[in-house]
């Protein structure tokens, strides 16, 4: 109620606190006052509690209360943690115990487990100085799970909007997985940049199940777009549920194509070198995606009759994986700047992140600077062994982009952020400090 009521009159579209709302505060104590009574169900009560710590987060953020809902979170995870050991041991023990655990569930721990990884990558270590530890159970993630539609598998009736709803679920879950999976297996994206080269095959080894998700959600992407290209899907759906199909069949390959610059081997590209190629064009076409995006949710394109409901993927995540990952120092800048849109979207608004992403460039740049300085040009390039591929576009060396992030807030509109380049990681040394404002 509290959420519900904060939510009603709140702009998504504007970078303002929520206004104050006495209902919403007073359906807060109402809350708070529940989970100090005891209950008999030890479990019920976690579940109840970690629901209650999520609404909470949710209620921080609206009213830009940034450590206050980092506060929530941290309890939140603890209570996570504690239900999924406590499934894990009922797995593996006897039936009625595991049927005990079962039942005391309301909804499945993979089910939350986006939003779980999500936190954990936006404000779960934020203050730490270190990088985001993945949790330990990846196996039950919508995007390792994930099956794609098969052309000759479609049935009469043509598709259903579900296997959309999953494909856009799924290419948002493996971003998640991607980033986590840069952070789990740091020491041997250490050793890719150190050997100069532009594929390990211990990576790709290690990349294999999310390298098929891809696959997988390509396959979907692929049915959808041949289905509405055609003129057989007039019959099943309408104009504003074909307009809504098209955005998100977008959203799909915005992640798509941003999730395949952290994948060590492209399925599309296999060639190391034709890939390296065409990166700088594959980043150009993202950012080009999300300015229509953009531009048709603006206009109101796309959002479809109520019968149908897509979820709006947020793309302040493939941005930030294209200025990370991608290539261009122009169309990285370009990116950031389509950031400047402000709207709430997941944990932060988008203006604050476009301000950290921008800190992240200059001090990539510095860093590069600094390099060029030191190095005459035969020294510097080319960058990568055994390609004869450079990279010439005021891009960056692999290991003076950032590595992590983390920050302090010093107020409702800035902080003190840590930028660490992965040089800095390799040779054991603290990030450089710089304040942002947003």
């Amino acid at each position: 109620m509290a959420l519900s009521a904060l939510c009603r009159d709140y702009k998504f579209d504007r970078a303002q606190p929520a206004e104050p709302n006495v209902f919403a505060l007073q359906q807060a104590n109402l809350a708070i006052q529940q989970l100090t009574q005891p209950h008999s169900n030890h479990m019920e009560s976690q579940w109840r509690v970690l629901t209650t710590c999520i609404l909470f987060i949710c209620v921080s953020l609206v009213d830009r209360r940034f450590e206050q809902a980092r506060m929530h979170f941290k309890h939140g995870f603890k209570i996570y943690q504690q239900l999924e050991e406590a499934g894990q041991r009922g797995a593996k023990g006897v039936a009625g115990k595991r049927d005990l655990v079962l039942r005391s569930s309301p909804i499945t721990l993979s089910s939350i487990q986006a939003v779980r990884d999500r936190s954990l990558l936006e404000i779960g270590d934020a203050a730490e100085r270190t990088a985001p530890k993945p949790p330990g159970n990846t196996k039950s993630s919508l995007s390792l799970s994930y099956h794609g539609l098969d052309q000759d598998s479609i049935p009469e009736e043509g598709l259903a909007i579900e296997s959309l709803r999953l494909a856009m679920c799924a290419s948002e879950s493996l971003m998640f997985e991607l980033v986590l999976f840069t952070y789990k297996h740091a020491e041997d994206l250490k050793s890719l940049f150190l050997s100069r080269r532009v594929q390990l095959p211990s990576i790709t080894r290690k990349q294999r199940p999310y390298t098929a998700c891809y696959s997988e959600i390509q396959r979907t992407m692929a049915a959808f777009e041949q289905w509405v290209s055609s003129s057989s899907d007039e019959a099943n759906w309408g104009p504003l549920v074909r307009h809504q199909i098209r955005k998100g069949l977008k959203y799909i390959r915005i992640y798509q194509l941003a999730n395949s610059l952290v994948l060590n081997t492209d399925p599309d590209t296999p060639n190391p070198v034709s890939r390296l190629r065409k990166l700088p064009e594959l980043c150009s076409t993202i950012v080009d995606l999300v300015e229509e995006v953009l531009d048709m949710e603006a206009h109101g394109y796309g959002c479809g009759n109520g019968e149908y409901i897509l979820p709006r993927l947020g793309l302040t995540n493939p941005i930030r994986t294209l200025v990370q990952f991608g290539f261009g120092y122009d169309t990285r800048r370009r990116a950031i700047s389509l950031l400047r849109r402000p709207r709430l979207e997941g944990f932060w608004d988008t203006l604050m992140s476009a301000s950290i992403l921008e800190a992240i460039l200059e001090r990539e740049m510095e860093a590069l600077k600094l390099d060029e300085s030191r190095l005459d040009a035969q020294e510097r390039i080319p960058i990568l062994n055994d390609t004869g591929v450079e990279e010439v576009d005021n891009g960056t060396y692999p290991l003076y982009r950032v590595f992590v992030t983390s920050f302090k807030f010093l107020g409702e509109r800035s902080a003190v952020a840590s930028l660490r380049l992965w040089q800095e990681y390799i040779d054991g040394v603290p990030g450089q400090e710089t304040i942002i404002d947003w």
